[in-house]
Parts: structure tokens; sequence; C-alpha cells
């Protein structure tokens, strides 16, 4: 039997004779959402669908709620958000996530440098840069950040997802000059991650208001 995760797109083929006659939820192997399969009727199918998870099986990270601060600061984003993908694909989930926190808009490069030369010229509130895997600085695709003057450096909230990074490891993302380190892996709990991230960055920076000569 075949089951398709929506919440990270992960194909699961489940032996037929571990199928019970009946409805039933398992976790994601992927991402651990919850999936609850129904026999389907008339054509002899099954039918899954991926619920938000919850009880002991779910270990994705609830959002918690935005006080009405948060939500102001949230709003001085600006409403538009990059995704370059560096020899890799971002997954469907990424752009919920980021509507999630208000971008209005998502387009997409397929390089570093025409999206940085596209940001010089509009207010970018979320650039997400995913490569399969980070190394040690200086990490050489990331080398285009350094081009972005501060003023809008610091408006720009920069993002790197890779398979082998520690999720809010804020000691190397500050080493690889970007504001926040998201594990691909963790597709479940990425949104909390932004959302914990991106307020920790405005609230740094609200009260910032001269800009360096």
């Amino acid at each position: 039997m075949r089951v398709d995760c929506t919440h990270c797109g992960k194909v699961i083929n489940i032996p037929p004779q571990k199928v019970p006659d009946r409805a039933f939820a398992f976790a994601c192997p992927a991402c651990q959402g919850r999936i609850t399969v129904e026999p389907a009727s008339g054509s002899g199918g099954d039918a899954a669908s991926a619920d938000p998870p919850s009880g002991d099986d779910a270990t994705i990270l609830p959002v918690p709620s935005l006080k009405s601060h948060e939500r102001q600061l949230m709003s001085s984003l600006a409403p538009l958000a990059y995704v370059v993908e560096l020899g890799c694909s971002t997954d469907p989930a990424l752009d919920a996530d980021l509507e999630a926190l208000g971008m209005q808009e998502i387009l997409r490069f397929g390089d570093l440098e025409s999206a940085v030369q596209s940001l010089l010229e509009t207010e970018v509130g979320i650039l997400v840069i995913a490569v399969p895997k980070a190394a040690a600085p200086p990490f050489e695709p990331l080398q285009p950040l350094a081009t972005i003057p501060s003023r809008m450096r610091r408006r720009t909230f920069v993002v790197l997802t890779a398979g082998n990074v520690t999720s809010l490891d804020g000691q190397v993302a500050f080493f690889l000059q970007v504001n926040c380190l998201i594990n691909s892996n963790e597709i479940g709990r990425r949104r909390s991650h932004l959302q914990r991230a991106l307020l920790h960055h405005l609230k740094l920076y609200q009260h910032w208001t001269i800009d360096p000569t």
C-alpha cells in the first residue's frame, strides 16, 4: 500500500500484511506529521490524509501564538521572500511556512548573485538559501551576501537551510553571516524555528534607527 505524506511529500510503502481493515494513523517517518488512512469505498483502494500532529506520536513543535506587539513587529517586515536553490530543491511546504510569516509573494532563484542583485533594488523581508550541505566558513556559495549594504542587510532576514546543520545554532550562523540556520530535514519543525528566530531578529533591530555611513 502506498501512502503520500501531504506534509512533506514522502512516499511510504506499507506491506499489505500490516494494513488493517479499518482506519488507522501513524507518524510520517520523515517529518513526523500525523497521517490518517481511511479505507476508500467503491474503488478498492485506500485514501490517506495528513492531519496536524497530535498526541504522543507527534514531535512537531507547536507554533506559539503571537502577542500584539509581536504581530506588529512581524507586520513591519517586507512581505516579499526570495528562495535561492543552490544544488537542491526546496520542499513544497516551504511556501506555506513563509506565507504563515506574512510573505505575500515568493520568488525563486537558481543563483545567489541574481537574488542579491534584485534585492539591491527591492526590499525583501526573508531570503532563504537552500544548499545540500554547508561547509565551514568562508562558505563560498554565500560570498555574494557580503555585497549587500548593511542598511539593507539588517532589513532582510537571511536563512540558510542544509542537511548537515543544527537548527537555530547561533554561533555557526554568525560565522556564516546569516541570521538563522535550519536543518532541511526538520520540515515539521521549520515554521516554529523560523518564527522564533525571526522574532528575535526583529526585536534586536527594532530600535536601530541610525544607519552606519
